[in-house]
């Protein structure tokens, strides 16, 4: 399933082709709490979960989470700060939240 702006709403297993979705993906390491083996576990343990939503769970939480415990998003923490562009972003959105 899709969520209103074409995000699969569910955490699934996929290769970075069809995560990339012809865009290029970055990658970048990050020093966290666990092992690659236990974060390849955390992740998985999460398969099927459909609790996206962009501000509170979007992929950027999922990573975070799956390498250090914490969920949080930079992206979504720069918008609150930035409250301009937060209500720019929800704008442009409330059409597909409203239908």
């Amino acid at each position: 399933a899709k969520d209103f702006v074409g995000i699969a709403e569910r955490v699934e297993v996929t290769d970075l082709a069809h995560f990339g979705n012809g865009k290029p993906v970055w990658m970048f390491q990050e020093p966290g709490g666990y092992r690659r083996d236990e974060v390849v576990a955390r992740a998985r343990s999460r398969v099927g979960e459909d609790r996206y939503s962009v501000l509170f769970n979007n992929c950027e939480h999922f990573c975070r989470w799956c390498i250090s415990g914490k969920s949080y998003s930079t992206q979504v923490d720069a918008y609150f700060h930035r409250p301009r562009d937060l209500f720019a972003l929800i704008a442009a959105l409330q059409p597909q939240l409203i239908a």
